[in-house]
């Protein structure tokens, strides 16, 4: 897989009355996909100059520069605004109410967060044709929606294989909305009215979760679903899998070590199951989770979590 950005013996000379300015000379880096690099120095050093030539606000005296295996060193004005267009992560909103939409829109700094509208819905089947049309990075969709409602249409394009984020917003702080959607690997369920700080950070852990996916080759959903299937067949008591560790690590995403092995299970019970909760499933199960493995994770080679309702 290509590095996100490759930058091969980069220079910028600039003339002077002094002669030639090495402003940048001879550098070269690479950047992975979900990783940051940092350039440090004093003032005048070039990094500016740097960045500027990197997005042709500068053009360079010599040396490559690749995106994503793309040498993009010469490109013309059009070519440009195309590669920053495709730069973008694309985004699609959905809600019944056109006014929510509006707002949602109102309130998301695209530039900030890299994103491009790709298209607003307000039903289902429309969500679902536009998804699968233009293949998002993030949808920001409700629960209630005319023909096919939005944990439906999660289902859908999960199961479908689609590589993409999921933020639900509601209305209702009802169990089994907020359970359902953790089942399909919500991570984010917001309650209306919605907040502009809390909307901003789903939207940040969202993106930083596939930027960490693509980084390790490999999507994060996925990575969490064969691991889930490994809990459920132990504890299900499913034979048929080889119990070699090795292979089980390689199968499974896991990281575990010979020795014993011990599984608990924690019952959260609910007196009301119809009854408005103040917080979401899936931040108590987070919560949960962090308990646990401040607890017991350092006597632990692994800690795998699984959530299941009777």
């Amino acid at each position: 897989m290509p590095a996100l950005i490759e930058v091969q013996h980069l220079k910028k000379y600039f003339d002077s009355s002094r002669g030639k300015v090495h402003a940048v000379d001879d550098v070269s880096f690479k950047i992975e996909k979900g990783h940051t690099m940092g350039v440090v120095g004093e003032s005048g050093c070039g990094k500016s100059t740097l960045g500027r030539t990197m997005i042709h606000l500068l053009d360079s005296t010599d040396g490559k520069i690749f995106f994503e295996g793309k040498d993009i060193t010469v490109v013309n004005r059009k070519e440009l605004r195309k590669l920053r267009e495709d730069m973008k992560r694309k985004l699609l909103i959905a809600d019944d109410e056109p006014w929510i939409c509006s707002l949602l829109q109102s309130m998301i700094d695209l530039d900030a967060f890299g994103l491009e509208l790709a298209g607003v819905a307000h039903d289902g089947g429309t969500l679902l044709a536009m998804a699968r049309e233009t293949g998002p990075d993030l949808i920001i969709t409700d629960i209630n929606m005319p023909k096919i409602d939005g944990l439906e249409c999660i289902r859908r394009l999960t199961e479908e294989g689609m590589n993409c984020r999921f933020i639900v917003i509601s209305g209702y702080r009802q169990f089994e909305y907020a359970y359902t959607a953790l089942r399909y690997g919500v991570k984010d369920l917001i309650l209306k009215p919605i907040s502009k700080e809390e909307l901003d950070k789903a939207i940040a852990n969202a993106l930083e979760e596939e930027a960490r996916a693509q980084a390790a080759g490999i999507t994060e959903d996925h990575r969490q679903a064969v691991r889930r299937m490994f809990v459920s067949k132990v504890v299900s008591r499913l034979k048929g899998d080889s119990t070699d560790i090795t292979e089980l690590n390689r199968n499974y995403c896991l990281t575990l070590a010979p020795g014993a092995f011990r599984v608990f299970a924690i019952h959260m019970d609910f007196l009301d199951r119809d009854r408005s909760i103040m917080e979401d499933i899936s931040g108590l199960q987070k919560k949960l989770e962090q308990i646990v493995r401040a607890r017991v994770g350092i006597y632990c080679h692994e800690l795998l979590f699984e959530i299941k309702f009777s």
